[in-house]
């Protein structure tokens, strides 16, 4: 049996090669097998071009099973009615024409579907999009290796929150000045053009970059209304943390030759010597996320003496290691809100178990005190010093890097 190798040139043209010469090549025909040719990560340079990070690399059957495996892992507990289902049901044959569809560059995807539950909207990808955005994530990984991006360490193999945490402990007392903050609804107001004139700083391929402008420029559709959207990313996708990661690599470029200098997502620590510095690396801060249109957040905005302590992803920096005051009372709130809705002991129990070992874990990299679980229901605070109640949907907050 003859063998067809579909190679891509960047752009949308594709040619087919085959040991056969008297083989009639067509690019729609489903026996098609297609093989990447991609470098590993080690082998791509660093700010340059990446040739190949193409459509062939993305629709390759690795890259293809590997998302399908990952998509069926994730939805396995949703309803009879998700489009997972017809996915699993139908693989043979839709790997094929989804194959075919990203190495034409004729893949669309679907307007997002968004449900209100219990007066929030949760939006919800069609398994197929989930798909190829996944394989979308696994084609750009090698672009933002921990070569590439030694001070963002929300990223696959670069530590998530424990190194982040780690690092700035370590060098707390080394500075005297720190300015510490987050870009403000980050996620919503990244700019497309601005990000996609980033991306093709790094990726040639048209078809690749097609594919993320439509997930930049989505459909949504909420209870039969369809929204367009010109500005922001969507919030639970897996390209997403890697495209939060490339809109501030400028911040980060710029910063880590001022001092010390550490990001997860859209949080960020600088920590210099002097006020003077201080003061240059303000105006630098400024500077660049006015050029990204972004802005610093007003209430999560620190600058001054280090030695004052400070609130970092959670933790409270001071001349002791603590879970924060904030982190706290989101705890306390998040148990009264359980509590008010009639969760049982146990529920409640297994809440305060992961929360402590979320603390611990942060703790244990500095080598800080451990907290102990804790069961009193006399400290959750009641409806009434709340001030209501909403659903909460998003339990499993720990997070340790996006792999």
């Amino acid at each position: 049996m003859n063998t067809l190798v579909a190679k891509h040139n960047g752009n949308a043209t594709i040619t087919l090669f085959s040991d056969d010469p008297g083989i009639s090549m067509n690019s729609k025909n489903s026996n098609i097998t297609i093989e990447s040719t991609a470098a590993n990560s080690s082998d791509l340079d660093v700010n340059t071009h990446y040739p190949n990070i193409t459509a062939a690399r993305m629709a390759s059957n690795d890259i293809l099973e590997l998302s399908y495996s990952w998509v069926c892992k994730q939805r396995e507990p949703r309803s009879h009615n998700n489009s997972v289902w017809d996915l699993r049901f139908n693989w043979a044959t839709r790997k094929a024409v989804i194959q075919s569809q990203l190495l034409s560059g004729e893949y669309r995807l679907s307007p997002i579907r968004s449900y209100d539950i219990d007066g929030e909207f949760i939006s919800s990808w069609d398994a197929s999009d989930a798909l190829v955005l996944k394989a979308l994530t696994l084609t750009l990984q090698p672009l933002f290796s921990t070569a590439s991006y030694t001070h963002c360490t929300h990223l696959k193999d670069a530590g998530g929150i424990h190194q982040a945490v780690k690092q700035v402990r370590q060098n707390q007392t080394s500075y005297k000045h720190i300015l510490k903050s987050d870009a403000y609804h980050y996620y919503e107001s990244i700019d497309h053009h601005v990000l996609l004139t980033a991306l093709e700083s790094y990726v040639d391929c048209k078809i690749i970059n097609d594919l993320v402008a439509q997930y930049c420029q989505r459909l949504e559709t909420r209870d039969g209304v369809y929204y367009h959207f010109t500005q922001g990313i969507p919030m639970g996708c897996p390209l997403s943390p890697l495209m939060a990661a490339l809109y501030l690599k400028p911040l980060d470029d710029e910063m880590k030759k001022h001092g010390f200098y550490i990001r997860f997502m859209d949080d960020w620590v600088i920590m210099v010597k002097t006020k003077h510095q201080l003061r240059k690396i303000i105006k630098l801060t400024h500077t660049i996320l006015s050029s990204l249109k972004l802005k610093m957040h007003p209430d999560k905005t620190f600058l001054g003496c280090i030695k004052k302590g400070f609130d970092f992803l959670g933790v409270h920096f001071g001349d002791t290691l603590n879970i924060s005051k904030t982190s706290l009372e989101n705890h306390h709130s998040r148990l009264g809100q359980r509590y008010a809705q009639g969760a049982s002991a146990a529920c409640i129990g297994r809440y305060i178990e992961r929360w402590t070992s979320w603390c611990n874990g942060l703790l244990k990299r500095c080598n800080e005190v451990y907290l102990k679980p804790s069961m009193d229901l006399d400290a959750i605070p009641h409806e009434n010093q709340m001030g209501g109640f909403t659903e909460d949907h998003n339990e499993d907050f720990i997070t340790n890097g996006y792999n």
